[in-house]
């Protein structure tokens, strides 16, 4: 099982170079690569990204600016902190290259995690000859400030909070320019590309946060496409996986049905699901579903940016309803509001957060409608007939640490 970021044993740029990172490429072949390989992005839309630099590249304005994206907000991942952490030089290299194939007069990196600001500043002070002009941006953590346009709103001096689209950062990004933004991972995948070729790269690899109420959680490295049970299996016993909060998130509450699934974004969108950050939450079977649903969405209420009509009202709304549906306490309408609002709302916001929201709702419907139904006639379902639910739930139960130690499928640790 191949993995790249992780498991080349490589922690300095120098160490990077004798496997032919830094390579000399033009624009247009950095591109071709990136298209070969079918790159993805890593930062949860699973955007192609040749199309992102040829977008940038194209452009007619002759300012550029390339970002990396480090501002990690989904609270059940850890990926982009330990990759920027661990092997900066990854991260910066990638930049230096996608830079190089639009043609962009500044690059920066866009990070929230101080450890990390710190170790990208040492590497760029270092390696001044290749990094010294690459600037590192520190922005509070929050959970709608890695949106891309949250991202090119706070570069230009305002608050990190998304903006109307169009026009999206690759038209009209930073001071009015053409604007390419990308996940750390993503630029991190782009120099291991540049560096193997297409050939011996494949499909790339992905890095998984897997964690669960029960068991200490993993990051993995695994190569894209491989099934999730494999990851599920190693943080937890498969058998006692009751349901999936997959892509941090932005894929829902899912069933086993999902664990023969691929870890790519189609496959996953094809299951009604999406792949997002590749954070999984294993939902045990002690677990309560309606529970941890009422914890996510009342966390994706108090997240909103407070800047759309239908995000501030519809995630409020509809986190209000699933507390009083897990609390045995609910209006008559609250389930049948549910359905129409999971539907409604969609696409309604200036950001993912709202689609979140809805899509979470939608899994919850559809898969465990018994148990949402159980608790709105006042019953609980079976692991909750006894307890309380409290008015102010906890998120910080779909956290994990910020230190855990990367793992591969064959045991291969940094």
């Amino acid at each position: 099982m191949t993995c790249f970021l992780f498991a080349d044993g490589t922690r300095t740029l120098a160490e990077f170079r004798t496997l032919g990172g830094l390579g000399e490429h033009d624009s247009a072949s950095l591109i071709a690569l990136a298209a070969e390989a079918d790159l993805r992005g890593r930062g949860g839309a699973g955007f192609p990204f040749a199309r992102k630099l040829s977008a940038v590249a194209e452009s007619v304005d002759p300012v550029r600016i390339a970002i990396a994206n480090g501002e990690e907000g989904e609270p059940g991942s850890v990926k982009d902190r330990v990759l920027m952490r661990t092997k900066p030089h990854l991260v910066l290299d990638g930049l230096r290259l996608a830079a190089s194939a639009v043609g962009a007069q500044r690059s920066i990196v866009y990070v929230s995690d101080i450890e990390s600001a710190v170790v990208l500043r040492a590497v760029i002070a270092n390696e001044g000859s290749s990094f010294g002009s690459i600037e590192v941006f520190e922005v509070p953590p929050a959970y709608v400030a890695g949106e891309e346009t949250a991202a090119v709103r706070a570069i230009d001096g305002g608050p990190a909070l998304p903006t109307a689209k169009p026009p999206r950062p690759f038209e009209a990004g930073v001071g009015g320019h053409p604007t390419l933004i990308a996940n750390v991972e993503t630029l991190a995948q782009f120099a291991m590309l540049a560096a193997r070729g297409a050939s011996e790269f494949g499909r790339g690899t992905l890095l998984s946060t897997v964690h669960s109420s029960t068991h200490s959680g993993a990051l993995v490295e695994v190569p894209v496409g491989t099934p999730m049970r494999e990851v599920l299996a190693l943080v937890t016993p498969i058998q006692d996986v009751r349901a999936i909060l997959t892509g941090g998130l932005f894929g829902g509450v899912q069933p086993a049905a999902l664990f023969d699934v691929a870890l790519e974004h189609d496959a996953l969108r094809a299951a009604g699901s999406a792949l997002g950050c590749a954070a999984f939450h294993v939902v045990s079977a002690s677990d309560c579903v309606v529970e941890l649903v009422t914890d996510a969405m009342s966390f994706l209420g108090r997240e909103s940016a407070q800047q759309c009509g239908s995000c501030l009202k519809g995630t409020a709304a509809m986190a209000a309803a699933m507390r009083r549906i897990a609390a045995g306490d609910h209006a008559d309408t609250d389930v049948e509001a549910l359905g129409r609002w999971a539907v409604s709302l969609r696409g309604r916001g200036n950001c993912a957060l709202l689609d979140a929201a809805c899509l979470m709702l939608s899994s919850l419907l559809e898969h465990w409608r018994l148990d949402l139904e159980s608790h709105a006639v006042g019953h609980g379902c079976e692991l909750c007939r006894a307890r309380v639910i409290a008015d102010d739930f906890a998120i910080t139960r779909l956290r994990v640490p910020p230190t855990l130690v990367p793992l591969s499928l064959e045991g291969i640790t940094t």
